[in-house]
């Protein structure tokens, strides 16, 4: 495996997910947020957290960029598909 490749790729997912999170809950659900903060953390103390979920998503994106570059083959196919989505299921669910 070339672990340049993997690096960059994981950084390109870590990028892009946190985007896409951000998109999602600084702009999409923030009034959703808003109109429920009594039962979320204060925002004082989710920003003195972000270094955390910083991690998990670097994590997160590691993960799946090495799963799916171990899980490639020559030959795609369902069940190469099925196994991947296994696989990421399985990323996804147990930390949860």
């Amino acid at each position: 495996m070339n672990v340049k490749k993997w690096l960059i790729a994981s950084v390109v997912a870590f990028v892009a997910l946190s985007v896409m999170e951000w998109i999602v809950h600084a702009n999409i659900l923030a009034s959703a947020y808003q109109a429920n903060a009594k039962y979320w953390l204060p925002e004082a103390t989710m920003q003195a957290r972000m270094w955390a979920i910083c991690l998990g998503y670097l994590i997160y994106a590691g993960m799946f960029t090495l799963i799916y570059k171990k899980g490639v083959e020559d030959r795609p196919g369902l069940s190469q598909g099925f196994r991947y989505g296994l696989y990421i299921g399985f990323l996804t669910a147990i930390p949860r």
